[in-house]
């Protein structure tokens, strides 16, 4: 949807998202969770919010590297355009 220019819409849909992965995980690391923040770290990125979105970045990451082996996470980030850094 933030592709299309849709960016309220797609914030809405992915808050509602997080509010429900929070709710079922907490805090706890979660794959599903860190697509989630992921795309609404995009969307800070797009909206010129670069220390949100490096904030989001960074739980991500985290997670990830909690979940996956080395080279899944080397392969998930390389997914990821390079953020602003602080």
């Amino acid at each position: 949807m933030y592709e299309h220019g849709l960016n309220s819409d797609a914030v809405k849909i992915l808050q509602t998202a997080r509010e429900i992965c929070e709710k079922e995980r907490g805090n706890a690391p979660d794959l599903m969770h860190a697509l989630v923040l992921n795309n609404l770290a995009v969307i800070h990125e797009i909206r010129n919010e670069p220390r949100q979105a490096l904030e989001l970045d960074v739980q991500v990451v985290k997670w990830r590297e909690a979940l996956l082996g080395p080279a899944d996470v080397e392969l998930a980030n390389g997914f990821n355009k390079p953020r602003t850094k602080f």
